[in-house]
């Protein structure tokens, strides 16, 4: 897509929804669905075809299963700049 459009990006930036849980369920009868989140951004590198995307995707994703914490101070950020911030501000 890069190509076709002339766009010689080496990558390019893309946001992943991230569900927040702030406990564990112990039974299915327990959960309860919370419509919380935060926006986790990643930076992906642009390959030629998928055999070479692989490796680089897998590095730039690692991360991503360590990041608990940062998708909790995301999440914090958010609530909080929404509660004390004027709407403007936020949008």
């Amino acid at each position: 897509m890069f190509k076709e459009n002339n766009d010689d990006s080496k990558n390019y930036q893309m946001v992943i929804p991230a569900n927040i849980r702030f406990k564990f369920y112990p039974t299915r009868e327990d959960v309860v669905l919370e419509n919380k989140f935060a926006a986790l951004p990643l930076q992906l590198p642009v390959t030629d075809d998928m055999a070479s995307a692989y490796p680089a995707i897998q590095k730039c994703t690692k991360f991503l299963k360590n990041s608990i914490s940062i998708v909790y101070a995301l999440y914090a950020i958010n609530f909080w700049s929404n509660l004390l911030l004027p709407r403007f501000i936020v949008r």
